[in-house]
């Protein structure tokens, strides 16, 4: 659903509907984007009234943080690889 790479980037959801293909809602990873080694992603999801459902994944020179508000659920797992230069989340 979300892929990032090579950025800074924050998403606010309340109340959306996400039609994903496939296991995984978020990768924050590097890619052919941006110098190597420094490419890395950098991504919080902020969710307000919020069903959610996958895999949060994020490599070495990557940052995930999933903030979870207002009765927002999540099922899934966050760094099942433990790769992420830092993974969190809030509730």
């Amino acid at each position: 659903m979300f892929f990032i790479t090579n950025t800074r980037a924050t998403a606010n959801l309340e109340r959306t509907v996400l039609k994903q293909s496939g296991a995984v809602l978020v990768n924050v990873t590097s890619s052919r984007w941006g110098k190597t080694g420094a490419n890395g992603g950098d991504f919080t999801l902020n969710t307000k009234k919020q069903a959610l459902t996958g895999k949060i994944l994020a490599n070495n020179i990557s940052k995930v943080k999933l903030a979870l508000t207002d009765g927002s659920s999540w099922r899934g797992s966050l760094n099942e690889d433990n790769q992420a230069d830092s993974a969190s989340i809030a509730r």
